[in-house]
């Protein structure tokens, strides 16, 4: 990751899966993909929110497997 990258807190001092990369937000997935850019953190927010709801509506997929059609998905529709 840049230099530049700017991780949230949670409240035990962990680093929250939501960052600001040249004043863009990014959440990280757990299979260590970043995900964005958004404008805003609450877009990311929305997005994390968002990515957690198709993970779990396709259970028959392995994690990065959804994750990545996931992501495909969503940049084929922000075209």
């Amino acid at each position: 990751m840049s230099t530049t990258d700017k991780f949230q807190t949670t409240a035990n001092g962990r680093r929250s899966r939501f960052f600001e990369r040249d004043g863009l937000w990014y959440f990280a997935t757990r299979e260590g993909i970043d995900v964005g850019p958004f404008d805003q953190l609450d877009e990311a927010k929305e997005g994390a929110d968002i990515f957690l709801q198709y993970i779990n509506a396709h259970p028959e997929q392995t994690a990065s497997d959804a994750t990545a059609d996931f992501i495909k998905q969503n940049q084929a529709s922000a075209l």
